[in-house]
């Protein structure tokens, strides 16, 4: 086994190690990181910080929690500096774990970083400040899918139409209709009794009563125009 040198280390090293200050290491780490007061106030910030967010803010200015140009979330809402991940655990006293935002830089960029907010206390429990470190990610995660992520099936589409829409089986019953249709009715039909068209009463342009039976529905499910279904002639207006 290889000795491990216990002496002072050469001199050439030693130069090197004296050069690695506090200052120096945060300002060189491969990640970004920014130090807050416990009022929210930017107190420092390293280098890849500044690229990340794509400008340089004010040190101890008016702007607080974040040195971002703007903050949204990964569904494209903005987050407000008030919300941020560094305000809310500045508030809470409790800090974060991989929590995904999006960065909109001033020239309209935007990259989505990875975001870890470590809380610092004094010996009393008070909170003194805190501290983010920020990384870019190549890609946002997938979300978990929720009952309201799925694709909405055709009954919900017909629903949510602005225009009137029913359905009928095939003997003319209705089986289906959205609000749309039961508004300009001014009536709501029983499904499965009502036949034809949920109207209360229909009328050709002239004023002439129009029967149920020989509407547009009626005379579509005889698939023949000018049918009816006693099978004698007739057309829908």
């Amino acid at each position: 086994m290889r000795a491990v040198p216990t002496g002072p280390a050469p001199r050439y090293a030693r130069a090197g190690i004296d050069k690695l200050t506090d200052d120096h290491v945060f300002d060189h780490l491969p990640v970004g990181a920014y130090v807050c007061a416990a009022d929210g106030a930017i107190l420092r910030f390293n280098r890849a910080a500044a690229k990340l967010w794509g400008r340089t803010p004010r040190l101890q200015a008016d702007e607080r929690f974040c040195g971002s140009y703007r903050l949204l979330d990964l569904d494209g809402a903005v987050i407000p500096r008030a919300r941020c991940p560094m305000a809310v655990a500045l508030e809470t006293g409790e800090g974060f774990r991989d929590r995904h935002v999006v960065i909109e830089r001033p020239d309209g960029s935007r990259v989505i970083a990875l975001v870890n907010v470590e809380v610092v206390k004094d010996d009393g429990g008070e909170v003194t400040g805190a501290i983010s470190v920020f990384s870019e990610e190549p890609a946002a995660p997938e979300k978990q899918a929720r009952p309201s992520d799925k694709m909405p099936n055709v009954e919900d589409m017909l629903r949510a139409l602005p225009a009137a829409v029913y359905t009928t089986d095939a003997e003319g019953r209705i089986t289906f209709y959205n609000e749309a249709a039961a508004r300009l009715w001014g009536v709501r039909p029983q499904i499965g009794r009502t036949e034809f068209c949920g109207s209360w009463k229909l009328y050709w342009p002239n004023g002439t009563p129009l029967p149920h039976e020989e509407c547009p529905m009626a005379i579509a499910l005889q698939g023949a125009p000018g049918h009816r279904r006693d099978g004698s002639g007739g057309r829908a207006p």
